[in-house]
Formats: structure tokens, C-alpha cells, sequence
């Protein structure tokens, strides 16, 4: 991760290439601005596509629901029998017969429908509702969306603003 002031960017040619390793950090350095470098604690990921976004939701689902589980007690609950750590906002909704299995962060407003089953790690956005009979597996779903009856999501993102139909399947795409 590189961090500049503004002016920095001034240096920046307006056309072509601009490597920030090779050229950027060099000519700073050289015109006597201060560059330093700050060594992260611990590994950093990298993003690259859709597979590797997905691998880091995965281990901070699985890392903040941990934390939150040992901090609190798991939710034991029809939703999860199997003790599921679910970090739900307030306003979200798990109805009775809704099936959550591993560990799910539920945004704001979001509602899992009777009958839904979520597989985690997933992480729902706010104002989203997955209906009856839906299935989310190992997925992240941004916010506003509607997955409808009978919709399966696997190992997918889906960003803001989706209505999937009902029966549609989607597995290791992104839905735009």
C-alpha cells in the first residue's frame, strides 16, 4: 500500500506509464522528499479477482465471528443448530425455520426468509432479503439485493442492487 500527499502526484507524467516502485518512489526520493516504509504486523492480502476478493471475506467472516463468538455465547437456536456464529444487525430478521450453517455477518434491514439456508462464511449486506427455499453458500452479497425462491448462490459475489430470479443458480460468478 503506498500513502502519498497530494503534491506527490503532481510528478506524475500525464500520459504513459507511471511504475510507483520503479520511477515515483526513485524521483521523490531524489528531489529530497521524505519516503519511508512501514513494515505490516502480519500478512497482508492481496485482491486480485473474483476468487482471491472472496478468500478474504472468507477469513475475515471467519476471523470477526470468532472473535465475536468468544466474546460472547454462540447463538443456539433453531436458525443454527449447530451453534453458528452469526454477527446480526438489530434491525435484520431470521425467521423461524431459516437455517444458518457456519459463520454469517447479516447487515442491516436484511431478512432470511423461513425455510432460507445460508452457508457461511457469508457475509449478506443491508436491505437484503433471501426468500424461501433460497440457498447462499460461502458467498458475499452486497447491499439492496433480492434472492428469490429457489435461487442458489455458491461461492459467488453479488454486488448492490441485484434481484436474482427464482431457480436461478450461481456458482463461482459475480453478478454486476
Amino acid at each position: 500500500v503506498y500513502v502519498f500527499e497530494r503534491r506527490a502526484l503532481a510528478t506524475v507524467p500525464s500520459k504513459g506509464y507511471q511504475d510507483i516502485k520503479e520511477m515515483l518512489l526513485r524521483r521523490l526520493h531524489l528531489a529530497g522528499e521524505q519516503v519511508q516504509i512501514h513494515a505490516a504486523e502480519s500478512w497482508c492480502a492481496r485482491v486480485i479477482d473474483a476468487r482471491t476478493y472472496l478468500n478474504v471475506n472468507h477469513a475475515v467472516i471467519d476471523r470477526v465471528c470468532a472473535g465475536h463468538a468468544a466474546s460472547r455465547d454462540k447463538i443456539p437456536d433453531s436458525s443454527s443448530p449447530n451453534g453458528a456464529s452469526i454477527i446480526a444487525h438489530p434491525t435484520s430478521r431470521i425467521e423461524p425455520g431459516a437455517l444458518v450453517i457456519g459463520p454469517l455477518v447479516l447487515g442491516a434491514h436484511s431478512v432470511l426468509r423461513s425455510e432460507s439456508v445460508v452457508i457461511g462464511p457469508t457475509a449478506i449486506g443491508r436491505q437484503t432479503t433471501v426468500h424461501r427455499g433460497a440457498v447462499v453458500s460461502r458467498s458475499v452479497v452486497w447491499d439492496r439485493c433480492d434472492i428469490l425462491e429457489g435461487a442458489f448462490v455458491n461461492q459467488s459475489v453479488m454486488v448492490s442492487d441485484i434481484r436474482l430470479p427464482a431457480g436461478t443458480r450461481l456458482t463461482e460468478a459475480v453478478r454486476v
